[in-house]
């Protein structure tokens, strides 16, 4: 689910323990994985991981755990669940702390983005708070994908 919202370095040049990590962290997307766990499922001191992690898909392992759960959001949102369940349910302290980092990933409120999901699919315009907004998809120097509300 979360692994087709996330744009990817290709397997084929991953370091085996940057993959091992990688693969860790996606089916573990619930609970928050400490580094230390995280660098005995990759075999690799923590360190050294954490240098690899980074030089091949572009953020750290922590950043990458908080993309996934951002990713399942997005997900749960465009189903129809209420803010404060999809917070919960993807592993954020509260509802704020997923609209902080929803709003910093996206740059819209994950309010916002499932108002604009529940008027449409991506690329029409829609008519939000009296405005036409775009909700456009944009990949980011990391390889990630990005969305992007633009008036």
């Amino acid at each position: 689910m979360a692994t087709a919202l996330l744009a990817r370095s290709a397997d084929a040049r991953l370091h085996p323990a940057v993959r091992r990590a990688r693969e860790y962290l996606e089916s573990h997307s619930g609970p928050r994985i400490s580094l230390d766990e995280l660098a005995r499922a990759a075999f690799m001191s923590k360190f050294h991981l954490v240098r690899r992690f980074k030089a091949a898909m572009g953020v750290t392992p922590g950043q990458y755990q908080v993309l996934i759960r951002l990713a399942r959001a997005r997900t749960f949102l465009e189903q129809g669940l209420p803010v404060s369940r999809v917070a919960y349910e993807t592993g954020f302290a509260d509802q704020s702390h997923l609209t902080r980092a929803f709003r910093e990933a996206y740059g819209v409120t994950p309010a916002r983005f499932a108002a604009l999901a529940a008027s449409g699919t991506g690329g029409t315009p829609r008519a939000v708070d009296g405005d036409d907004v775009y909700l456009t998809s944009l990949a980011s120097d990391s390889g990630f994908e990005m969305l992007a509300a633009v008036a």
